[in-house]
């Protein structure tokens, strides 16, 4: 095999020719390659977080389109200038891979400093549900520091695509903004499509076919509209992702997250420097970690089970009353009105007096409630179709002889539709435009989960009035959501 032939020869080399020979071939040794049935391609996993997320993504962004540094405080000038040296971005890939170009031309800058500013505020418009990773407040400022690898996933897969129309559709008519930068939106919309790809929790032979199909695009058109900038061995090892899909199927179940925020439950260890107990004592803090976790029994981990979280009791107005009594005969025919008297033995009443729900947990890290951040949601509808819309209220009722319910009250989205092919480009990055409708009544059932949302004031997009962006986040793999490692560290 080529492979285990570069990495004999690599072994065999003095240290000054192993330095040529990784910069030729990529290729170190391993004690793995004295296995007989070990194959060092199929048998390698190419870790995506760092390859994708922070590779090709942070690339893209950062360097691409030159977003990188204090954007708030930057001028035309301070950008020419800025892109006439070293980027962070650079420095850090410089050190952290001896295998790339040290020096690559920066290039032109993709965009001028006010559709910079522009598109960072779009981003920050974005609102996101409760344990969805959030974008830091100082996005697009050099105080922030860098971006998590989960942050340049959720950057890409729901903010830039909720924001970036914004910046290439910035006049009218949106019929020449659309084809002046059409080249520039299929761009986008591959890297959106393959990150959408990589993130998935589920995949199919088709994932891997569609990727290879959205990769091309993004590789060609990249080729036309950054023709000064290189391509980097990043870009290379993102060829592989196919193949990669088809051996071990969602690469993000066995990417390197686990294993990072492993390490980040270690670092927090308190050891004292006593590197003697270190060991042992790392064992005792995961140990007692596991008890702790235990109490609340296995039930308690496996479940997911929704619960409410109430809040005072009010009096239904009569409007209210008959519209969610109407609702709720839907599966209770024989439901009563509490002024129908009299009534019969066994008759099921509903009360009038209902109970406010502060917010409704959904499993996994999710909730909903009429509440900003979780307010948007998507739901069933009873013939099984997916739809969306924006919580107004959550009520629980109850009644004589009746078990009572919980409801939610919503403004059904309505998906609006563009005569040009706007409508088509926002579905093509998982992204719909959307008016609220009048108000109506679901049950919890229904719910499938809170959505990501970017709000537009009227006039925008030819909507007269005001309306939504919504990325609906089925299919996201939840491995880069944040997790609360600090309730597995316990400090004595």
């Amino acid at each position: 095999m080529t492979t285990l032939a570069a990495a004999r020869k690599w072994t065999d080399a003095t240290q000054t020719a192993r330095k040529k020979l990784v910069k030729q071939t990529g290729v170190r040794t391993s004690e793995l390659n004295r296995l007989t049935y070990w194959d060092p391609v199929k048998n390698v996993v190419l870790g995506i977080m760092h390859n994708w997320f922070e590779g090709v993504l942070q690339h893209h962004f950062r360097y691409r389109w030159g977003i990188n540094g204090n954007i708030d405080k930057q001028t035309d000038s301070d950008a020419k200038e800025s892109e006439a040296g070293t980027s962070d971005y650079l420095t850090e890939e410089v050190t952290e891979n001896d295998d790339e170009e040290e020096n690559v031309s920066p290039g032109r800058s993709f965009w001028n400093i006010e559709q910079k500013k522009k598109l960072i505020s779009c981003v920050r418009e974005v609102v996101v549900p409760t344990g969805v990773t959030q974008m830091p407040i100082g996005l697009g400022t050099a105080k922030n520091g860098k971006l998590k690898a989960s942050e340049w996933h959720t950057l890409f897969a729901i903010h830039l695509p909720l924001a970036a129309v914004s910046v290439f559709v910035d006049s009218e008519p949106i019929e020449n903004c659309l084809a002046k930068n059409e080249e520039a939106i299929e761009n986008f919309i591959a890297v959106v499509r393959c990150t959408n790809i990589v993130g998935l929790d589920k995949v199919r032979k088709e994932d891997s076919e569609n990727f290879t199909l959205e990769y091309s695009k993004y590789t060609s058109s990249a080729a036309n509209i950054f023709p000064n900038i290189k391509i980097l061995p990043n870009h290379h090892y993102a060829l592989h992702i196919p193949d990669q899909m088809r051996w071990w199927g969602p690469l993000l179940a066995v990417s390197e997250f686990p294993g990072e925020r492993l390490i980040g439950k270690l670092q927090k260890c308190k050891t004292n420097r006593n590197t003697k107990q270190t060991p042992m004592t790392v064992m005792e803090k995961f140990c007692q970690a596991q008890r702790l976790q235990a109490l609340h029994g296995l039930d308690c981990a496996l479940a997911e089970e929704k619960s409410t979280r109430g809040g005072a009791k009010f009096e239904l107005s009569e409007g209210a009353y008959h519209e969610i009594l109407g609702f709720c005969r839907q599966a209770t025919p024989d439901l009563r009105s509490c002024g129908d008297l009299p009534h019969p033995d066994g008759a099921k009443v509903m009360f009038t007096l209902a109970k406010e729900v502060h917010g409704w947990d959904c499993g996994r890290g999710l909730r909903i409630s009429k509440h900003t951040p979780n307010n948007m949601i998507q739901y069933d509808t009873t013939d099984g179709h997916a739809a969306y819309g924006q919580v107004t209220d959550v009520i629980q009722v109850t009644g004589y002889g009746w078990a009572g319910t919980t409801i939610i009250q919503l403004l059904p989205a309505r998906e609006l539709q563009h005569s040009n092919c706007l409508g088509d480009i926002l579905r093509r990055v998982s992204v719909l435009h959307v008016q609220l409708g009048t108000p109506r009544y679901i049950y919890p059932s229904q719910v499938v989960g809170p959505i990501a949302y970017r709000p537009l004031p009227a006039w925008t997009l030819r909507s007269s009035r005001l309306s939504y962006l919504i990325r609906p986040l089925t299919g996201l793999s939840e491995t880069l959501w944040p997790v609360n490692d600090d309730a597995m560290i316990i400090d004595l």
